[in-house]
């Protein structure tokens, strides 16, 4: 499945500090409920909704950057952490095959008994975790390739 030549765009939902979710808590050993800052958006092919995207980050790793702001610039929140002295080095993603919310079937337009993928990835920067990715998207309108080296 290729999306070349289609017209896509990002629709920006928040940005705002925010309770941590559990699983945002436990990445950044932080309490459940501490404050964080939250990139919310949405993800349109030409009139298809087809993801919901939020980006989690401590407040004082992006206290004064523009990934506080709708337009994070050149290079994007990666580019604005590495301004801040955080090298990424490593990231882990985990994808999961549910039924969706209805809050999540209403946004994705989805027909009823479709299923969504949540992806997590997890930015490092040496062993620290800088950005806790959650992405809920269209599970009939993705499909995911990944391609790394066999083991010597």
């Amino acid at each position: 499945m290729g999306w070349v030549g289609l017209q896509w765009r990002q629709e920006m939902l928040e940005l705002a500090e925010v309770q941590a979710p559990a699983g945002v808590a436990e990445w950044f050993g932080v309490e459940f409920g501490a404050l964080v800052f939250v990139r919310r958006r949405r993800t349109w092919i030409e009139n298809y909704p087809i993801q919901l995207a939020d980006s989690y980050f401590r407040l004082a790793d992006v206290e004064g950057t523009a990934i506080r702001e709708e337009n994070t610039g050149p290079g994007g929140s990666y580019k604005r952490l590495e301004e801040k002295g955080y090298r990424l080095t490593k990231f882990r993603e985990e994808i999961e095959a549910r039924m969706p919310t209805p809050e999540e079937s209403a946004a994705l337009r989805l027909v009823p008994g479709t299923p969504v993928a949540e992806l997590h990835r997890i930015a490092f920067a040496g062993e620290t975790p800088v950005e806790v990715f959650k992405s809920v998207m269209a599970a009939d309108r993705h499909a995911f390739a990944y391609e790394f080296p066999a083991p010597e």
